[in-house]
């Protein structure tokens, strides 16, 4: 699906965001059964998407139109861990949905059950060491309160922030 927009059309962003994300309904509803799938351990995944596009005003617009399951992963009560294996995993499948190219891994996705949206100390460590383009977010998703949030980077990479996305579940 090709969608256009402009930036007059784009959700409301705030001044300090490098990003908007534009969120389809086929990842939205397989990020959600992915964290329902488990109440009690932590599970991830990654949104993918065409290359983001820079806006006039230096925003990257980031358009989620996939999810990938993250296989491979030591999920316990409290934590995740990405394997070697997860990383070959999710990337074979990229290639194999996406031969020609057109997707890149824009975001990676995790659960917090019980515990909140927000990013740990070892999840900033995650993206600040692995997610390192401007356009590069992180999801965390919330089964027990059915909330969510994605976070991205400030402009000029002063740090993470959480961005205005309103979560949808149906």
């Amino acid at each position: 699906m090709n969608l256009m927009y402009t930036p007059a059309t784009l959700p409301h962003h705030g001044e300090d965001e490098a990003v908007t994300v534009l969120l389809d309904d086929r990842p939205r509803r397989a990020m959600q059964a992915l964290a329902l799938s488990s109440m009690l351990f932590e599970t991830a995944g990654f949104l993918v998407g065409p290359r983001p596009y820079k806006l006039p005003d230096g925003r990257y617009l980031v358009h989620a139109t996939d999810s990938i399951p993250a296989e491979h992963t030591i999920c316990k009560e409290g934590s995740v861990t990405f394997t070697q294996d997860t990383w070959r995993a999710a990337n074979d499948a990229i290639a194999e949905r996406y031969p020609d190219g057109s997707v890149v891994m824009l975001s990676w996705l995790h659960t917090h059950p019980g515990y909140g949206v927000f990013l740990s100390g070892l999840d900033v460590s995650i993206h600040r060491n692995f997610f390192t383009q401007i356009w590069h977010t992180a999801t965390v998703l919330e089964p027990h309160r059915r909330t969510g949030g994605i976070f991205g980077w400030r402009k000029n990479f002063a740090g993470i922030i959480r961005l205005r996305f309103v979560w949808h579940w149906r």
